[in-house]
């Protein structure tokens, strides 16, 4: 009987002291704006939608190189491969950033639209595009 009693003594004991410090540790509150992205971040892209005229998508990657300022705005070198033809190209835009680090960032001529989560303190941003049709995700690796 001592054991089953000393058993639930330390079992209560050790609830209460994980419930004690759920409760004193407050949650991690993120705290982004244009600034945390900063600097150079490799990136690749997984998924496609280059349409055709039967109404199939077609792959497109990406590989590059992504350089954001800290005042939203952009600049991209990559490689890209579009069903199989491989070219390569810059792109530069606009970004910003919410407070609870998602945000949105577009190309200067406004075709290419995505939304954003900031992850790791900055060192990560995970994206999809947002343009009907296509179905396109990145992740941005701070170097």
């Amino acid at each position: 009987m001592k054991n089953v009693l000393g058993s639930k003594r330390k079992f209560a004991t050790a609830a209460l002291l994980f419930a004690a410090l759920l409760v004193a540790t407050p949650a991690a509150q993120a705290s982004c704006t244009a600034a945390t992205l900063t600097g150079g971040y490799g990136f690749s892209t997984s998924g496609g939608g280059s349409q055709t005229s039967s109404s199939r998508f077609l792959p497109d990657a990406f590989v590059g190189l992504a350089v954001f300022n800290g005042a939203g705005n952009w600049a991209a070198s990559f490689t890209a491969s579009d069903n199989g033809a491989i070219s390569q190209g810059t792109l530069s835009g606009t970004y910003a950033v919410s407070s609870n680090c998602t945000g949105s960032f577009s190309t200067s001529s406004g075709d290419l639209n995505f939304n954003f989560v900031v992850v790791n303190g900055g060192k990560e941003i995970l994206a999809i595009e947002t343009d009907s049709g296509r179905t396109l995700t990145v992740d941005f690796l701070k170097q």
